[in-house]
């Protein structure tokens, strides 16, 4: 017999999965040792980023160069309205020696 899965069980399993999807589909850079995944805007995704504890999620580079020069977070989250150039983004991660996850809220094509 199979017992149901609480609401907390299943979002946990969702979120090991989004990580997974993400580290997995990431684009790696020559210059630094961050990541890059995307997510499409709206998608569960993103909604599930905006609420776990253990992603940092930045508006502006000066709290992304905040956020990379700390070991903890593994994982930041740009949203949409970050409005960040993959220019901007490549030379704040190159400043700092930690690697971290970066995944990008983009439109939907």
């Amino acid at each position: 017999m199979t017992q149901a899965m609480s609401r907390t069980e299943a979002e946990k399993v969702l979120e090991k999965q989004l990580f997974q999807e993400a580290a997995e589909s990431a684009q790696r850079s020559a210059r630094h040792d961050s990541r890059f995944a995307f997510v499409a805007a709206g998608s569960w995704q993103a909604d599930m980023l905006r609420r776990t504890r253990d992603v940092a999620i930045v508006l502006t580079p000066e709290a992304l160069r905040a956020v990379m020069a700390k070991s903890a977070p593994a994982v930041v989250f740009l949203p949409q309205e970050a409005f960040m150039s993959m220019e901007i983004l490549e030379k704040i991660c190159a400043e700092t020696s930690f690697g971290k996850l970066i995944i990008q809220e983009r439109p939907r094509d």
